[in-house]
């Protein structure tokens, strides 16, 4: 009977088409099946908040960690976990008791998630059911769970520059609004408040012209590592086509969110990229409003973008602080048309 379960898990996990579905979907089913009363899935990130950097026994204490299926989860220090260590540095799954606060032991077990002979997440069974049989089981599970991940992060990446592509990106963004209509988020660690930047990198077409595409496609390169460094990892970031990218600052107001961009806008300026020397980029911002289209706020922040073009580049424009009026209300012409500017 747990082996047709255990088949009718594996197809379901097989059936997800995004990461957060996966995770979720494999979590949904390891409590189904009994082999833990509640899973957790972390990734690591370095100093600089880069996703899979490479673990080495000497940096392995420098790592955050963060919970992907608990959205009030902004990351700790790894030092926190210290018993997901041993199987980290092992490639191998490992087992550690907790006490909870009545004082009963309670069996967990680490389960890495490997990918290219490098560990990309970790699996953790609180208060686990593996036992005999069922370990090599879970064992299948985990050995599947990785392909599938390694596959869907492939399919959702940026071939370039490793940032979420456009569909992926404008999913998790889905994501974001929802949270951010949810009345019940209020007392969040990451607040509802979130802020969408569109970023342009000035004249970029002129690289390519004079430098060919292969710098071209280094400065883009370049660009995506500083965008990496300069924001936290879990803002969503993302190649949104060509030289344009996209950054959701979330738990953040248009207050917060321009001195932000405008720190990130001048690491851009000084910033020496291959061959071509500096380069500048311009950004348009707007906040994320409860209860709207995705391509409402991609639209106002696009405004912003243009208008940032259009009255210089190489600066941060805020689509509500161009337009000076109240949130509920549209700038319209006098025949009821939309006007930009």
């Amino acid at each position: 009977m747990f082996s047709s379960e255990f088949h009718q898990a594996v197809i379901r996990l097989t059936a997800q088409c995004n990461q957060h579905q996966l995770i979720r979907k494999m979590a949904d089913d390891l409590v189904g099946l009994g082999l833990a009363e509640h899973v957790e899935y972390y990734e690591f990130y370095d100093r600089e908040g880069n996703k899979f950097p490479d673990i080495t026994e000497a940096t392995l204490h420098s790592l955050t960690i963060r919970n992907l299926l608990d959205e009030h989860d902004r990351g700790r220090s790894i030092r926190e976990l210290p018993q997901v260590m041993p199987a980290i540095l092992a490639q191998e799954p490992a087992s550690f008791d907790t006490q909870d606060a009545a004082g009963n032991v309670r069996n967990n077990m680490v389960l890495p998630v490997i990918n290219r002979e490098q560990v990309v997440g970790l699996i953790v069974l609180r208060d686990h059911n593996v036992r005999g049989s069922n370990l090599e089981y879970i064992e299948f599970f985990q050995r599947i769970f990785s392909n599938i991940i390694a596959l869907v992060w492939s399919k959702e990446r940026d071939v370039l520059t490793g940032l979420f592509n456009r569909q992926a990106f404008e999913q998790r963004f889905l994501n974001i609004l929802k949270f951010a209509t949810d009345s019940r988020r209020q007392n969040a660690v990451i607040s509802a408040n979130a802020c969408l930047a569109l970023l342009d990198i000035d004249h970029f077409k002129k690289v390519n012209d004079e430098w060919g595409h292969l710098i071209g496609d280094e400065v883009l390169l370049h660009f995506s590592q500083l965008l990496g460094r300069s924001f936290r990892y879990y803002d969503l970031s993302c190649r949104y086509g060509g030289e344009e990218f996209a950054v959701v600052l979330r738990g953040t107001d248009l207050a917060t969110a321009v001195p932000v961009l405008e720190r990130f806008r001048t690491a851009v300026e000084r910033y020496e990229f291959p061959k071509v020397g500096q380069k500048t980029v311009s950004i348009g911002v707007s906040e994320v409003r409860p209860q709207e289209l995705l391509t409402t706020v991609i639209e106002r922040a696009d405004k912003a973008l243009y208008y940032a073009k259009e009255h210089g580049r190489n600066q941060v424009q805020a689509y509500e602080l161009i337009t000076a009026i109240d949130e509920s209300e549209a700038i319209k012409s006098s025949d009821g048309d939309i006007e930009l500017f």
